[in-house]
Order: C-alpha cells, then structure tokens, then sequence
C-alpha cells in the first residue's frame, strides 16, 4: 500500500488505515448493488467478509 498526500507524512508502519472505496452506477444498478465490508486481522489476513443489506428501501 502507498499512502500519498497529506496523509502520506502522518502514517506509519503498523498504524491501523481505513480503505473506503465509492462505485458510480446508474439508478437501475443502484437497486441491485450490495456492497461488501472485509474487516483485516494480524499480517492482513482477511478475518471477515460483511455481505451488506440496506434495512429499508429508499424512494
């Protein structure tokens, strides 16, 4: 991982990152997309994957 930006000279090895990353789909995709949270562990070992669900539909 390369951390770049302001960001770049307040990280260091071993600090804990968060990674957001944002999809651009049109209204129809919208209602089929569900994304994904993976929560890391020790040596970035993938501990778990969240398959999310919206609770309630929004109109």
């Amino acid at each position: 991982m390369c951390i770049n930006g302001a960001a770049a000279r307040l990280v260091q090895p071993g600090d804990i990152v968060i990674i957001l990353s944002y999809v651009h789909v049109d209204a129809r995709e919208a209602e089929q997309h569900r994304p994904n949270i993976v929560l890391m562990g020790v040596n970035n070992r993938i501990d778990e994957v969240i398959g999310y669900e919206p609770e309630a539909t929004i109109y």
